[in-house]
Parts: C-alpha cells; sequence; structure tokens
C-alpha cells in the first residue's frame, strides 16, 4: 500500500497474432490460426482449459462453473552501476509463470473471500520455457486439478462460516462478463548496451567526485511482459507491454549523522524517449547540488500549519490518502476501514476538485504514463472511471468482485507481472483536475497570506517526493498515510525567502487533510512510480498540480543517524592532496 521511486522493473502484457475460432462448451474461445511459437502456447493453454470445463469433477460435486489460465512471459534487459564502473548486466534473462484460477459455486456464491488480503484463489508454478504442447499442458492440468480441490474445500468451510455471519455484503461473488477477443501489437525490447554503459560510468563517476556524495548508483531496465489469458466465458486476450526506465541515485550523511538522499527518474515506452546526455549531465549536477545544500540545511521541528505541495507531493497524498480507500474490495472486507463506503453521492473532498483513474492514457503532455494498459488481470478492457466529480464521490476502483451497488468491474483488476496473486482492484493513471487553479507567485502569495492570519512566521513549500506510504486500511489502526518529501522549504512571510530545511515528513488522516485544500496551481505534472498493494508491486502514475493546504502536520522524519565515513572517498584523495599542499 505504498507508492515508492522506481527501483525494480514494471510490468506489463501483449502479443500480435491471425484469429480463427472454435467452440468451447457453449462459448467461442479464439484460436490462432498460424502455426508460430504463440499459436503453440494459447492452442496448449484452450485445448486444456477446453478438456477441464468438460470432464473436471470430484463424485458428489459439481464441475468448476469458471476457469481461467494466465500465461506470463517475462524478460528484462539492463545495466547497472555505481562508481564510474558497471556492476551487473541483466539480460536478456526469459521466464514463463502460470496462474490458474478456479471458481466453484455460481456468480452469486463461490468459494472466494474477501477477507483474505493476499493470494486466496490462485495456484502458479514455473512454465516452460520450451513451447512444448504436453509440457505446457501438463502444468496447467496439474495446477487446475490442485486449484478445484481447493475451491470445492474452500466452498464448504465457507457456507458453513455463513451460519455464524450476522450479514452478507448485498453483492455476487463474480461479475459475469461478455466474451472479449484482444490480441494486442508485437513488441520488441532492445537497449544499446555499449551506449547506457558509458553514460552510467559517466555519470555515477562524476557524482562520486562530489565531496560528501557516496553510493551514486545508476540503473537502466527494459521489461516486456507477454501475457496469454483465457476463461471458461469465452475470452482470448495476448497483450504485450514494453517499458523502459533510467534511474539515478545518490545519499550524503550530515555532520549529525542524519542520511539524505536524492534521485531522478525516467521512464519511457521506445528507448529513443529516454534522456540523453545533456539531460542526464544536468539533472545529476542538479542533485548534486540540493544534496549539498540538504547536508547544510537545519534540522526542521514537527510543525503544524499551512504549506503549498509541489505537484508530485500532491500527487502521492491523494495515490495514499484518497485512492487506496476507493479500490473495490475494501469495500466488501469488513476487516477495512472502509473510509468511504456508502458515500456516493456525497460531498467527500473540496467541490473544486475532481478526481479520476484512466488507465487508457498512455501520456501525458509528453510524458509517459506508467500505470497504462489495455485490459487488465482479469481480462476486462480498461476504462476511464469519473471516481470524485466536483467532490462529490460517484464511483470505486472495481474488478470482476462486484460491491454492493456497483455490479460491473470497469478494469481495473491488477496484480503483480509473475506472481500467482489474486488481482484486485487497484490505480493506475490518477489524475487530480482543479477547478480553482492560480500562478505559481499567485499560490506563493496566498501561502503568506495564510500564514500571517495563523500567527506563523513562515508557511512551507514541499518539493520532490521520496515515497509514500498508507497505514494498515484495517479496522482498528490509525487511518493515517506517511508522505517523505525530499525539498522541504520554509516561506518567510515578511520577505518571501525561501529556506531548505530538512528532517521531517508529512503525515496525516485522509479526510482531514484532503479537505484542507484551499487552491490549486495549474502546472499539472506527471509521477511515475510503484504502488504495493494487496496484489502486488505494480507501475503506477499520478498526475496532479501543486495544492496549498490551509494546514498539514509534519513529523520527525524516521531512521537512526549514523556517522559518516571515517575516510574520505578514494575519489576525493586528489584534492584532499591538494588542499594539504597548499
Amino acid at each position: 500500500m505504498k507508492i515508492i521511486e522506481f527501483r525494480s522493473w514494471i510490468i506489463g502484457v501483449l502479443l500480435a497474432v491471425l484469429i480463427t475460432s472454435f467452440t468451447l462448451g457453449s462459448k467461442q474461445v479464439n484460436e490462432i490460426s498460424d502455426e508460430s511459437a504463440h499459436n503453440k502456447i494459447v492452442q496448449a493453454l484452450i485445448k486444456e482449459l477446453n478438456r477441464s470445463q468438460k470432464k473436471l469433477h470430484m463424485e458428489g460435486f459439481e464441475s468448476p462453473y469458471f476457469i481461467s489460465y494466465q500465461l506470463q512471459e517475462i524478460e528484462i534487459v539492463g545495466l547497472l552501476g555505481a562508481y564510474g564502473a558497471i556492476q551487473m548486466r541483466l539480460g536478456p534473462p526469459k521466464r514463463r509463470i502460470a496462474s490458474v484460477e478456479v471458481r466453484f459455486g455460481d456468480y452469486t456464491f463461490d468459494n472466494t473471500n474477501p477477507e483474505q488480503r493476499r493470494g486466496g484463489r490462485r495456484h502458479q508454478a514455473i512454465a516452460p520455457l520450451d513451447d512444448d504442447e504436453e509440457a505446457l499442458r501438463a502444468n496447467f492440468w496439474m495446477l487446475t486439478d490442485a486449484g478445484y480441490k481447493k475451491a470445492v474445500q474452500d466452498y464448504q468451510r465457507k457456507k458453513g462460516e455463513m451460519a455464524f455471519a450476522v450479514e452478507r455484503e448485498n453483492a455476487d461473488d463474480l461479475a459475469p462478463y461478455e466474451k472479449k477477443t484482444y490480441f494486442g501489437s508485437s513488441k520488441i525490447l532492445t537497449l544499446k548496451e555499449n551506449l547506457w554503459a558509458d553514460r552510467i560510468r559517466r555519470v555515477t563517476s562524476s557524482l562520486a567526485h562530489v565531496e560528501g556524495i557516496f553510493d551514486p548508483t545508476m540503473n537502466v531496465n527494459g521489461i516486456k511482459v507477454s501475457t496469454y489469458y483465457i476463461n471458461t466465458e469465452g475470452s482470448t486476450v495476448i497483450t504485450e507491454k514494453v517499458y523502459y526506465e533510467v534511474k539515478v541515485n545518490a545519499k550524503v550523511r550530515a555532520d549529525d549523522g542524519m542520511l539524505l538522499r536524492n534521485f531522478r527518474h525516467f521512464a519511457a515506452r521506445v528507448p529513443g524517449e529516454l534522456p540523453n546526455d545533456e539531460t542526464l549531465d544536468s539533472e545529476a549536477k542538479q542533485m548534486a547540488e540540493e544534496l549539498a545544500q540538504l547536508r547544510e540545511a537545519k534540522v526542521f521541528q514537527p510543525y503544524i500549519g499551512p504549506a503549498l505541495l509541489a505537484p508530485d507531493v500532491a500527487g502521492v497524498l491523494f495515490h495514499e490518502a484518497v485512492g487506496h480507500r476507493l479500490e473495490g474490495e475494501r469495500q466488501r472486507s469488513r476487516k477495512e476501514q472502509q473510509t468511504f463506503k456508502g458515500k456516493v453521492g456525497q460531498l467527500v473532498i473540496p467541490k473544486f476538485l475532481t478526481v479520476i483513474d484512466d488507465p487508457t492514457l498512455s501520456d501525458f503532455q509528453g510524458k509517459t504514463l506508467g500505470g497504462t494498459y489495455q485490459y487488465d488481470d482479469e481480462g476486462v478492457k480498461s476504462q476511464r472511471v469519473v471516481l470524485i466529480d466536483e467532490g462529490i464521490l460517484r464511483n470505486y476502483l472495481l474488478s470482476r468482485t462486484p460491491i454492493e451497488g456497483f455490479p460491473r468491474s470497469n478494469g481495473h483488476a491488477r496484480k503483480a507481472a509473475g506472481t500467482g496473486l489474486d488481482p484486485v482492484a487497484r490505480m493506475s493513471n490518477l489524475i487530480v483536475e482543479s477547478k480553482k487553479s492560480f500562478g505559481p507567485e499567485e499560490l506563493k502569495q496566498m501561502l503568506i497570506e495564510e500564514a500571517k492570519k495563523q500567527g506563523k512566521p513562515y508557511g512551507l513549500l514541499l518539493r520532490h517526493i521520496q515515497s509514500g506510504i498508507t497505514g494498515p486500511l484495517q479496522t482498528g489502526r490509525p487511518g493515517a498515510f506517511r508522505v517523505t518529501p525530499i525539498l522541504v522549504y520554509t516561506v518567510n512571510v515578511d520577505n518571501g525567502q525561501e529556506t531548505l530545511v530538512r528532517g521531517v515528513e508529512l503525515v496525516g488522516t485522509p479526510l482531514i487533510s484532503i479537505n484542507k485544500i484551499m487552491a490549486t496551481g495549474n502546472d499539472y505534472t506527471v509521477f511515475n512510480g510503484k504502488c504495493g498493494g494487496q496484489s502486488g508491486i505494480i507501475p503506477v502514475s499520478t498526475v496532479a498540480p501543486s495544492m496549498l493546504l490551509q494546514e498539514i502536520e509534519l513529523q520527525k522524519a524516521a531512521g537512526m543517524p549514523q556517522k559518516p565515513p571515517i575516510l574520505p572517498s578514494p575519489f576525493w584523495i586528489d584534492r584532499d592532496i591538494q588542499s594539504e599542499e597548499k
């Protein structure tokens, strides 16, 4: 349940092929007509699914009413370097993961349990890399057998538990969905290794030569995920996604031992959209300057008062404080806090704000959005969803697990690639729109005026986000969130001077914090990250403007101080010798 700066590799899906069709039970499932490797994979899955649907049952029990098969093939290329040298080369390794879901009962009541937070329904295993039909079928045969037996057992247990239940959610266990056929375009994963190796050496060496900086790292990664999905409703969805990212990291320690971090992140769908030499050098230089300033900055004390959040900080705030609480499965589990359950049609945030989640949007103002996908992990086409319209709650993020009043999926079932976790409703590209926008200088002046009104000597300006996390959303737990900005400035109310401070993080409870928003900027910006939630770590994005809050709370940042390195870095030795000679 946290949004993380991009460090590992991303997820996706896709493929291209011609199709014909044949009958599976009473449904039509698409069959690839050519003799390609992809044809062999899909043919194997369809044949085994057809056999399971027709013949799989135990004496005294009915057959499963729903089965889905998913095979994901994951390829990775990349380089990691530090201190001017390459440390690791990735790829091109390839792995395949088979995942099977078996449901027993019917759409209204089956073996699934909304109280389970992770896993539960799916069975997975490493699948063969060879396109051998019998080997692939055997893989899914064993998983289906185990899944069916477990589904029958869970169904019986669930029926028994109903005798003790006070009430049951007024919603079915699975929303029927019409047959879908989709074959995405083929993608190529490629990376100019020599070019990027030189860039990694140059950038990390330049950072290493800056006094005080340690662990200067840079990585470039490309990932391709091909996903084959079929089910007994007749759907065949084959997708493919390629995604690239570049990450530059560096650290320093202040004299008091506080660890300070900084980073830059770039994302793209084709290598040509990644940063060039000039951009990388400029951003690395700016990173180093910010770290030098942070080392000298004063430690800030806990604070309550007005603040202006930069777009990336505001976006992560909405992700943590609002987005997670609109995920559909959370509305069904009584273990969850259900912050927004039953509030459809009610005003839940300021009227001038609208919140949308749109996985169909591939970029914003020319910048790649990491949460984009064509079909979700239940074979449902992705959809743009207006969650909150001018402050009024209208919808939730929905998978094929219905919630009361919302019987259909809106294409937001997601899970981490290559895992057997159950897909659940998750965010993709979360967009915050405002009808109360001002320019940067106007917003800053509004911050100053609000600070004066509250008798504060300064307001705060929060820029550049490291990460965010929302606490466990179960009942009986504090419903708080925490956001860690990298750059925090006090803004003097007398002269507007900005002074960098360090050592604090933004905390709060969602409804109180969001309803303190007074106005926003017109500087909409993309923040790409990864979110770790119920179904694993997935790529997400936020698009938001700057936001002025009447009140925020800052607490002391977590972390134990440690002494800086005793000896200087080898990269600084020449400088020390020259200094001694002088």
